[in-house]
């Protein structure tokens, strides 16, 4: 009987604006509601909840312009969005909020645009895919896994999924290097 909330990201919608989406749908499930747009959340006593559904970089505005605070509570950032300079693969996002924004303007900031899960600065997290679904994926690197925040003592639990693809690409030459390799990878691996 708790609220459950959706934040459309860039995959779920179908109009620039995001107010239709594959999202909606959960709109008929009791006590679910589905972020579309940047929302600040008065439903906890404890924390400021900010969301910031998936905004493109030409509409994007300052960080500062979603992160509101209400009386002096610790501000939560539930995002889907680009952040300016990680590493998602090989290549560096060249576009998204700034982790200098994010360190200094909200207690905590979670991120589901990236699929890599990682900590991304000191209160930053990208929290990733839960389920793998390709080879940019290094599970050598990533988990797929959830976060439960406490919401009175900001206390995060990270669990890993079990059922998770975990995608490996090992480049070896020599057998001895490929055995080193494969002793490390987890269940439900798929590796080339």
């Amino acid at each position: 009987n708790i609220l459950h909330t959706y934040l459309v990201g860039n995959h779920e919608g179908m109009l620039q604006n995001l107010s239709t989406s594959s999202a909606h749908l959960f709109k008929s499930i009791p006590q679910t509601r589905v972020i579309d747009e940047p929302t600040v959340d008065l439903y906890h006593q404890n924390i400021t909840l900010c969301f910031i559904p998936y905004i493109l970089e030409e509409e994007r505005e300052p960080f500062d312009r979603y992160v509101l605070s209400r009386g002096g509570k610790p501000i939560v950032v539930c995002s889907h969005n680009d952040i300016k300079g990680i590493n998602f693969g090989y290549f560096e996002s060249k576009e998204g909020f700034s982790i200098d924004d994010i360190e200094n303007q909200c207690t905590l900031f979670f991120n589901g645009h990236l699929h890599n899960g990682t900590q991304i600065c000191k209160n930053g997290y990208n929290v990733g895919n839960l389920t793998g679904q390709n080879f940019s994926e290094d599970a050598f690197k990533y988990s797929h896994r959830v976060c439960i925040l406490d919401t009175v003592t900001l206390e995060m639990t990270w669990i890993e999924n079990p059922f998770a693809f975990n995608f490996y690409k090992i480049d070896v030459l020599h057998v001895n290097t490929a055995k080193t390799y494969i002793q490390q990878v987890k269940d439900n691996a798929i590796v080339t």
